[in-house]
């Protein structure tokens, strides 16, 4: 059996490895998870908005300004539910 030059350097193309990059199913993958992922954390966002918009309106802090002819003091004091909280009422100089 004769082997032509041209066939033989077909067939060893043929089995090289690829030259590198993504293949179409690497970034159908990536989709896959991601939209697993956004399926799951999606509804939970949503439920911890509406929880968070439910609590909104409250005032927590009342703020107060004291100011003189060169400084002035910014004091906020805990008020509603954060009035017990372990966190400090906030001043500023």
């Amino acid at each position: 059996m004769l082997r032509t030059p041209g066939r033989a350097k077909c067939l060893a193309s043929a089995s090289a490895p690829p030259s590198g990059g993504f293949t179409l199913v690497e970034p159908l993958i990536k989709v896959g998870i991601n939209g697993t992922l956004a399926s799951v954390a999606l509804p939970t966002h949503q439920e911890r908005m509406k929880r968070s918009a439910s609590a909104g309106g409250e005032v927590r802090y009342s703020l107060c300004v004291q100011a003189t002819t060169a400084t002035f003091t910014l004091t906020m004091t805990r008020t509603g539910a954060q009035a017990n909280d372990r966190c400090g009422n906030i001043s500023l100089n």
